[in-house]
């Protein structure tokens, strides 16, 4: 399975209900399916543990910290409040595919405070959203974007970067790395020959049959003419 792992540092919000959120870290997976694991502590105004039981949430991101564009429509969790301790996994209802996490990215909570089981107009969001940034990059491998930061243009020609179209550029091949066993056999022509490789494999003045009613190329008819 392919992995993509980047730990993130989240501010905390202020506000009636509190959510102090825990490192988080995004995966890939094979199906390159990205979900954002969320740990947080929620607590009334005064710092006091919310109580145990069923908590509605739902989360969204913005690209700024308050007002801003949304960068991610989000989802409602309806999560376990455990000691004020909740977690979800965000991205396994609304894919994360489409939001980049190298922009400023916020993440909005609000929480179902009328105990109505859903969230609405009624139920104000945490402010100021929280930071989602960037912080250390564990290990990426499998599906990369990215060559050593650069993309398979240093490597490809023929106007696509999909290395299953394009052709890998004659002057990124090892010397003498194409050997007679890589060649297809009948896959050369005389065409395909240089003038040089075709004089050393028959140099002038070598009499040959051939079949047709034109002389190949570089070739001149043994018929007693006189050439210059």
């Amino acid at each position: 399975m392919n992995k993509s792992y980047l730990t993130y540092a989240v501010a905390g919000a202020a506000g009636a209900i509190v959510a102090l959120a825990l490192p988080l870290l995004l995966t890939t997976s094979r199906a390159e399916t990205k979900l954002l694991p969320f740990q947080g502590r929620l607590t009334d105004a005064v710092g006091t543990v919310i109580p145990d039981g069923a908590k509605v949430v739902e989360f969204k991101m913005y690209d700024a910290p308050t007002g801003g564009t949304v960068k991610w429509v989000g989802e409602v969790h309806k999560l376990s409040v455990n000691g004020g301790l909740v977690n979800t996994m965000l991205g396994s209802k609304a894919g994360l595919g489409g939001v980049d996490f190298s922009t400023p990215t916020y993440l909005q909570i609000t929480i179902d405070t009328n105990h109505d089981n859903q969230v609405s107009a009624a139920d104000p969001p945490l402010l100021p959203r929280q930071s989602v940034i960037g912080a250390v990059y564990a290990s990426e491998a499998g599906n990369t974007r990215k060559l050593a930061g650069n993309d398979w243009s240093a490597l490809l020609e023929g106007g696509s970067n999909n290395p299953l179209s394009a052709t890998i550029r004659g002057d990124k091949l090892t010397p003498n790395s194409v050997t007679s066993d890589k060649i297809p056999d009948n896959s050369i022509a005389a065409l395909d020959l240089t003038s040089i490789v075709r004089d050393a494999l028959v140099p002038s003045g070598t009499i040959l049959a051939y079949g047709g009613t034109a002389a190949p190329p570089g070739f001149k008819m043994c018929d007693g003419a006189s050439y210059p």
